[in-house]
Parts: structure tokens; sequence; C-alpha cells
């Protein structure tokens, strides 16, 4: 298996795994580690097809990784917001 094969399926479980976590309640779509696994999982997607560029394959991934980088500084916020919060109490 290509090294480009094993990036692809590392991406895959980065989906899955993510995507499993959230829906058996091990993961919160809110949370950090999810929006992460989704970030890691788009870029190793991103480096599975650069030998065969498909654009509608790289139009998703990029915006899945932008997407997924919104929710990782989403999450930051919140955690910073509710520890300030707690430190007023």
């Amino acid at each position: 298996m290509s090294l480009l094969n094993v990036a692809g399926m590392f991406a895959v479980l980065c989906f899955l795994g993510a995507y499993a976590g959230m829906q058996l309640g091990f993961l919160s779509a809110t949370s950090f580690f999810y929006s992460f696994c989704n970030l890691v999982g788009a870029l190793a997607m991103l480096i599975s097809i650069s030998q065969e560029i498909n654009y509608a394959v790289v139009v998703v991934q990029i915006s899945w990784a932008l997407i997924s980088l919104v929710g990782m500084v989403r999450s930051i916020l919140v955690i910073n917001n509710n520890r300030r919060q707690l430190q007023q109490h």
C-alpha cells in the first residue's frame, strides 16, 4: 500500500472515528477533539489525492478543514469563557 493510500485510510479513520464517537455519545459535536479529528482527516485526504487531483474533493476537503478550524477556535473561546466565569465566582 502506498503512502498516499495510507494517508487516505487514515483520513477515513479520522472521519469515521469522530462521527461514530459523536453518534455513540463519546464526543460532543462542539468539542475541540471532534473538530481536530475532522481537520486532520481533511488534511490527510488532501494528501492522499495529491498525485491525482480531483477538484471536487479538493473543494470539499478545504471547506471541511476551514469549518473544522472555526469549530476548534469556537471550542477554545467557549472553554476560556467558562474558565473566566468560574474564576469570577
